[in-house]
C-alpha cells in the first residue's frame, strides 16, 4: 500500500496520514492505493478529487490564480509519489540588510531579480523574466507596479504553502517611491552635511523592502514539507559586505573633511 502525500488536485503536501481532506483545496484524499494494482484506488474510491477543486484561492477579498504547477507530484506508474526533499538556501536578514546599506540601496535591484528567479522556479511560469522584471524598477509608475506585483506574488505562495505571515505590498511601493525621490536630491550639489542623511535614508528604505520581502520568502520555503532550508552568507555576498563597510567609512570622511581653500587667495 502506497499511502498518497500530496494533493493530486492541487499538489498541496498531506500534513498528515489521517487527513482526509486537503488543507489547501477542500479535495477528498483517495484511499490508500496498491502498487500491485498500478496504483489505481481502492473499489469504490474516486480515480481524481478534481471536481471538488475550487477555481481560485482566495486571500482575504482578493481572489488569487489555483495553487501553481511548482507543488504538482509526478506520477509513476500510476501511483502519486511524494516529490525528493529539495534544499534551498535562505537569505539571513541581517545578511541582505547589511548588503543593502553597503551598496546604498543598489543590492535591491539585484535581490528584485534574484527572488524572481526563485519565485519563477518555484511557480514554473516561464512568463517571468527575472532580469527585465528586474530593469522595471527604474522604469517610472510603471516600476511601482512591478514592485506591488512581486510582493503580492509572495503573498499568494505564502498561502498556498499554508503560511500564517502575510507582506504589504502597498507599502513597499510608497518606500520605493521615496527611495528613488531621495536619490535624486542626493545627486544634486548640496553640502554633505544635508546628502548624508538623505543618503542614509533613501539606504534604509531599501533596506527595508528587502529584508520585508526576504522575510516573507523565508517563510514560505520554511512552510513546506520536505524541504531543507540552509541559512548562509555566500562567498561573494561577504566580499560585498566588506568593501562596501570600507568605501562608506572612506565617504563619510572625505564627506565632513573641511575644505582646503583655494591656492589662488593666497600670493
Amino acid at each position: 500500500m502506497v499511502t498518497v502525500r500530496y494533493c493530486a488536485a492541487c499538489g498541496a503536501p498531506r500534513r498528515a496520514a489521517e487527513d482526509r481532506f486537503c488543507y489547501a483545496c477542500g479535495a477528498a484524499y483517495p484511499a490508500e492505493v496498491s502498487a500491485a494494482n498500478g496504483g489505481a484506488p481502492e473499489f469504490g474510491e474516486s480515480r481524481s478529487a478534481a471536481s471538488a477543486v475550487p477555481d481560485t484561492i482566495r486571500i482575504g477579498s482578493v481572489a488569487a490564480p489555483p495553487r501553481p504547477a511548482a507543488w504538482s507530484v509526478p506520477h509513476t506508474g500510476g501511483v502519486l509519489v511524494a516529490a525528493p526533499p529539495e534544499s534551498q538556501r535562505q537569505r539571513p536578514l541581517w545578511a541582505v540588510a547589511t548588503l543593502s546599506v553597503c551598496t546604498f540601496g543598489l543590492y535591491l535591484l539585484w535581490w528584485i531579480g534574484a527572488s524572481w528567479a526563485e519565485m519563477k522556479r518555484e511557480l514554473r511560469d516561464e512568463g517571468m523574466h527575472p532580469f527585465w522584471h528586474a530593469v522595471s524598477m527604474i522604469v517610472p509608475i510603471y516600476g511601482q507596479f512591478r514592485v506591488h506585483a512581486h510582493y503580492a506574488t509572495i503573498n499568494t505562495m505564502l498561502a498556498a504553502a499554508g503560511a500564517s505571515l502575510r507582506l504589504r505590498p502597498g507599502a513597499m511601493v510608497v518606500l520605493v517611491v521615496l527611495f528613488g525621490v531621495l536619490n535624486r536630491i542626493v545627486r544634486e550639489d548640496i553640502p554633505a552635511v544635508v546628502w548624508v542623511p538623505l543618503a542614509l535614508v533613501a539606504t534604509a528604505c531599501a533596506a527595508v523592502m528587502v529584508v520585508h520581502g526576504q522575510r516573507g520568502l523565508n517563510a514560505y520555503f520554511q512552510s513546506l514539507p520536505d524541504r531543507t532550508v540552509t541559512p548562509r552568507v555566500h562567498p561573494i555576498e561577504w566580499i560585498v559586505i566588506v568593501v562596501g563597510a570600507i568605501f562608506w567609512i572612506l565617504v563619510l570622511i572625505g564627506g565632513f573633511l573641511p575644505e582646503e581653500p583655494d591656492a589662488g587667495l593666497y600670493v
